[in-house]
């Protein structure tokens, strides 16, 4: 009976500790993203409202970005970007945020796969991840940049944005810490 209680008790007390685990986003996510005209002028953009999310129960990682809370330098793309009517930017990939926690590595990269829904369209697209992490008794900070390439045509935003063309190159940085 004894033996029976103290399994249960340390199988109890081991679900608790792996759900107290808890994701928190330490900061702001800083979004580059650069773009090209028809006539070859380069549009730099920026965003600090890209979100991203770690659901411990799916296993994935989910990048939602408004395409209205991106400030370019270029006045005229701004007017365009902040009058059309552009749902969020949605990345989904396969990712087990848990396999990094277990030990301290510095500049891992991993390839991966995303399911991205742009403008009612959704595609694969290759994301790359840069992560480097610290990991104490009780915490683990990350650091993760990714970038990823978007064909604007692929998406059908050249159908509104008709002066653009190629590429949109997005990169992020985001800052991570795991509570145990």
């Amino acid at each position: 009976m004894l033996k029976a209680s103290l399994i249960t008790f340390l199988t109890l007390f081991i679900c608790s500790i792996s759900l107290a685990q808890q994701y928190s986003q330490s900061g702001v996510i800083h979004t580059d993203m650069q773009l090209y005209t028809k006539n070859g002028i380069q549009i730099n953009g920026t965003s600090k409202e890209m979100h991203i999310e770690y659901p411990v129960q799916d296993q994935k990682m989910e990048v939602t970005l408004d395409p209205h809370t991106i400030k370019t330098d270029n006045i005229e793309f701004d007017q365009q970007l902040y009058d059309c009517l552009l749902e969020d930017f949605v990345f989904v990939a396969e990712l087990d945020a848990s396999s990094l926690e277990y030990h301290s590595n510095y500049n891992e990269t991993i390839e991966l796969q995303t399911r991205a829904t742009i403008n009612n369209v959704t595609q694969n697209v290759m994301l790359y991840l840069i992560i480097s992490n610290k990991k104490t008794t009780n915490r683990n900070v990350m650091e993760i940049s990714g970038k990823g390439r978007i064909s604007i045509s692929d998406f059908k935003l050249d159908e509104i944005f008709p002066n653009l063309e190629g590429e949109l190159i997005v990169r992020f940085t985001q800052n991570l810490i795991i509570t145990y």
